[in-house]
């Protein structure tokens, strides 16, 4: 489960993993690498790559390793 809004004053929302995967496309290990590129209380994240560009990264690399190389060796080759 994802919840949103846990701490704030609107009312709390629950998202289950079944729905972003139906809604997104996105499995439990996309997130895990949405959370790195976007940051988090345990990573810096990546300058410039907010929730839009994750997914984006995700559904065109994938979110394995190897994927993540791949998706590395491209910017290297863009910049």
């Amino acid at each position: 489960m994802v919840y949103r809004g846990l701490f704030g004053k609107n009312e709390l929302l629950e998202i289950s993993a079944k729905q972003i995967a139906k809604d997104m496309g996105l499995e439990r290990a996309d997130l895990a690498v949405m959370a790195l590129f976007m940051g988090s209380d345990y990573t810096p994240g990546v300058r410039g790559i907010g929730t839009v560009n994750a997914v984006e990264i995700i559904n065109c690399f994938g979110s394995t390793k190897e994927d993540l190389a791949r998706f590395r060796e491209w910017v290297d080759i863009k910049s």
